[in-house]
């Protein structure tokens, strides 16, 4: 899942995820999201590690391509 966000401070987006991934927690549930990362180009993709499905670096280079 992707989301395109409005300009927010990366220190607030984190905060927001790791309260929801906590209550999600305390309510004895499994979040269904663990982790969360931020990136600004392709390439950032390809560091991300883990498991990534594999239209994630083309979808990423459209957005930086068009400027939104």
């Amino acid at each position: 899942m992707m989301f395109l966000a409005p300009h927010r401070p990366a220190s607030l987006l984190r905060e927001r995820f790791a309260a929801l991934t906590s209550a999600e927690a305390a309510q004895g549930r499994d979040p269904e999201l663990e982790q969360i990362a931020f990136v600004r180009s392709p390439t950032e993709v390809a560091g991300l590690g883990g498991v990534c499905v594999d239209y994630l670096g083309p979808l990423v280079r459209h957005y930086v391509n068009s400027g939104s």
